[in-house]
Order: structure tokens, then sequence, then C-alpha cells
């Protein structure tokens, strides 16, 4: 029952996304979209940026937000407290906001800072399906080393997968006869992620941009999807479903191994034998998730 209820999940993940990484090669946001509110009406319930919080009675913006700002030269000599900051639920520096404060900037009105392109994932699959999706940890295996202490001790939120689309040229006739360019063509790097919703989710309207204020979403079972989809987006499909089995997969094999240790030695950590075993083995990669070489090496069916 279990794994029907995560697969029912998951159908929403690429189907919420599968949309959402066109807008990283679409024209940034222009800057009127990212004009002050002077004075942001910041909701009780539901919670949102946590840097902004303790300050929502007094702050006017979000150069008020956080100290980096103070001194420009912070962002500077500390880039990493801007990054963290700019992904705060603050309207001025919108560009990489983090899932949980979608829900503020829907509740207090400032939906058309999310009707712009070159925005997050998670956030252009809000915007296209009307849930709330977050990025889905994953155990997915992928050719690219991560450089993190201890990267392989836990899931990851990487993307899964990536694509090309391609657009030819496109020509108009002139009143002379002649055909003139219109459009050069050009292709679309597309990076796919895995992400999720809850259970019970409820499908919010107005979240789309103008033109898209008509899209239905449904949610459905992967069978269903692969039905839909088209198909050169069928791999992806196939591929995110074998990441997201194998992910529960490895989940259950991590719990019955910590289970088995509980066991051997309910009173207290690992002999000293066994730990040694254990850090002479030298893997420090996580099971094979039944993936033999990694994405490049895998016939996925069409």
């Amino acid at each position: 029952m279990t794994s029907v209820t995560y697969a029912s999940r998951l159908l929403t993940l690429v189907l919420c996304f599968w949309v959402a990484t066109y807008a990283w090669c679409l024209p940034g946001l222009d800057s009127d979209q990212l004009q002050r509110r002077t004075y942001p009406n910041f909701p009780d319930k539901p919670d949102s940026c946590p840097i902004c919080a303790k300050d929502y009675a007094s702050i006017q913006g979000c150069a008020e937000a956080a100290p980096v700002f103070e001194n420009f030269t912070n962002v500077i000599f500390n880039p990493g407290a801007f990054v963290d900051t700019i992904r705060c639920a603050c309207a001025d520096t919108f560009k990489a906001v983090f899932p949980q404060c979608v829900d503020c900037f829907i509740e207090t009105g400032q939906e058309d800072i999310i009707m712009g392109h070159n925005l997050p994932a998670v956030v252009e699959g809000i915007r296209k399906s009307g849930y709330r999706a977050q990025f889905m940890p994953h155990w997915g295996i992928n050719q690219q080393p991560d450089q993190r202490p201890n990267a392989y001790d836990s899931p990851t939120c990487e993307p899964i997968f990536l694509t090309t689309m391609y657009w030819p040229p496109k020509y108009k006739k002139q009143a002379d006869g002649k055909m003139v360019c219109v459009d050069h063509g050009g292709e679309y790097l597309i990076t796919w992620y895995l992400g999720s919703i809850p259970e019970n989710a409820v499908r919010e309207t107005g979240t789309g941009m103008p033109d898209e204020v008509d899209y239905v979403s449904h949610l459905l079972t992967f069978e269903e999807a692969r039905e839909r989809v088209p198909p050169a987006e069928r791999r992806v499909l196939n591929w995110a479903w074998r990441v997201y089995c194998d992910t529960l997969h490895y989940e259950q094999y991590l719990a019955e191994e910590a289970a088995k240790e509980v066991s051997a030695d309910p009173n207290g950590p690992q002999s000293a034998a066994g730990s040694a075993e254990a850090e002479g083995s030298g893997d420090d990669q996580p099971t094979e998730l039944g993936v033999a070489g990694g994405a490049a090496e895998v016939n996925l069916e069409r």
C-alpha cells in the first residue's frame, strides 16, 4: 500500500516539472517586476521567510531583511551569505526562492513576481501546475563526482536528466513574394528534476501567466502519464520512475541495515572490530540501485 501511495505522489513529480526548466534559458525578469514592495504584508500563516520573520513589523523591503545588505562589501567578501539572503521571500530579490516561500508570495498578493521567466524549476513547476511542489531527494546515479564531504551519505536533489529541444527557422512571405526569416530557430537545454507534492494536495488556480489561465492539471498514474507524454520525453519519465523506485528500495535497505545493527547491539554502537572492517572497505559510494553504469549506459524504452 505504501508503494502505491508513493507511486501516486511520484506522478506529480515529472508532470509538475516537465515544463519547469524551459524557463532556464528564457529571458529574465524585467526590472519593473522586481520593484520594491514598500509595505509588504506578511501573513501569520503559512510560515514564510525565516530571515524576515523576526522583523516583519519593521522591514519595508528586502534590503532591510538581513545584515548582509547593511554594507555592500559584504556581498563581495561573503557571497555565501548573499546567496542565502536572495533565497528568502523578499520581492526585491526574488530569483532563487525556496519552495516554502511561494506560500508567502501567494498569500501576500504578489503573484506577479512569479509570473516572469528564468525562475527556479520548482517555482516554475508550481506556476504551471498550480500545485505547491518541492524538490524530492533521491539516490539517482550520475557520473559527476560530488565534492562535498560525505556527499554520498545522503540523498540529493540534483537533476536526473538533461535533454535538448530544437525548433527550426520560421519564414514569412512578404507582399512582393519574397520570403523573409522572422525566427532563426534555436535550441532549449532542458534540465529535469524530481519533485513531489503532499498526498492530498489541492490545486490552486490563478498561478499561471495570462496565457496560461485556462491550463488544467491532472494527476495520473505512471502508466497513464507514459501514454500521454510525447515520445521524446518518455525516456525521461522512464528514467525518473526508475530513480524513484530505486530510491525507495535503497531507503528500505538502509532501514533494514539500521534495524540489524540495533538488534545486534541494542546497548550501543557497533563493535570496534565491525567499525574497523567498515572503515577498511574504502567504498564511499552508496549501494548501486540496480543501475549499471549510470544513465548514459542504460537502454531506456521510448
